[in-house]
């Protein structure tokens, strides 16, 4: 199983959604091992080509002209792979997971933290070489499905989603509860803390998530 350490893109970094500026927790992309294969592959078009040129002289025009187009579609298919997993984004809000991917046809998906389903983790053969994993979530009461493959930490991405929805219920469940009482980030990091002793975070993701906390109080 892939340990848990903190993905280079591990939060949201304090920034909101553009459209009805909810927080965003954390957002994560595939590694970018997932580059490899069209890099290698371009750069393969790329260099027989140039081999061409070099080795074989004399070439006809029309020949030369396929090589020149040949190096140019391998240049532009790697910047639509490149670009396609640049625009590439999980987000995890205190409410929902949106998973956004798609460069000219785009395409979202939200699951609302309430009908949070199974959140699986699994580590192929060659993703456990690569030191990433898949997580699959499901939502209930439908077939939605959110697969994240060749990401850097999938156990963490499992205990955050968790975590927030655990928040997010015990925040639903203190403001129906009877009573005055105000649900507050200090409640979150009671939860939080109990999480934390229960081994369902990691020391460093439960500094992480309090340090998130404290300075929503401070706001």
């Amino acid at each position: 199983m892939v340990e848990s350490r903190v993905p280079e893109k591990a939060s949201g970094g304090g920034r909101r959604l553009a459209d009805n500026g909810e927080q965003i927790v954390f957002e994560c992309r595939p590694n970018a091992v997932v580059l490899t294969g069209p890099f290698i592959s371009s750069l393969l078009v790329i260099a027989i080509c140039l081999s061409t040129f070099v080795f074989v002289p004399n070439l006809p025009l029309f020949v030369g002209l396929v090589l020149i187009a040949a190096i140019l579609a391998a240049c532009l298919f790697y910047l639509f792979k490149y670009l396609e997993w640049r625009f590439y984004a999980f987000q995890l809000t205190p409410k929902r997971m949106i998973l956004k991917q798609g460069l000219v046809a785009k395409k979202s998906a939200e699951v609302p933290l309430e009908r949070l389903g199974e959140i699986e983790v699994n580590v192929s053969f060659v993703e456990r070489l690569l030191k990433v994993g898949s997580v699959r979530i499901s939502s209930m009461g439908d077939d939605s499905v959110m697969n994240l493959r060749y990401q850097d930490d999938p156990i963490k991405i499992r205990n955050l989603i968790n975590f927030t929805a655990e928040q997010r219920k015990g925040s639903g469940e203190t403001k129906g509860a009877a009573g005055s009482a105000t649900y507050s980030p200090v409640d979150e990091i009671t939860k939080l803390f109990e999480a934390f002793e229960r081994g369902a975070l990691s020391y460093q993701e439960y500094q992480e998530i309090k340090a998130a906390l404290i300075r929503r109080i401070i706001e």
